[in-house]
């Protein structure tokens, strides 16, 4: 699972969703949704925005876990899928 730092980062350098909003150009409801790990995507160039405007590297931004949760489609789809 990939997890934001986005606010955590914000916090320890003082700064605001708003003032990143302004510094990027990225939208500030598009900048929420990547603080709540809500986002289905995510462009480099976002990210290549935000780390420039942080001084941040992508790893400050973003943390991966691996999780047990199994990937794909789950059995129940891919069975009802290979029956027909």
């Amino acid at each position: 699972m990939v997890t934001s730092n986005l606010l955590p980062l914000l916090k320890q350098k003082g700064l605001t969703l708003m003032w990143l909003n302004e510094q990027t150009g990225i939208g500030y409801q598009r900048l929420l949704v990547h603080c709540h790990d809500q986002a289905k995507m995510v462009k480099y160039a976002t990210l290549d925005k935000i780390c420039e405007a942080l001084n941040c590297e992508i790893s400050d931004l973003l943390t991966y876990t691996k999780t047990t949760e199994p990937r794909g489609i789950p059995n129940v789809v891919a069975s009802n899928i290979s029956s027909k």
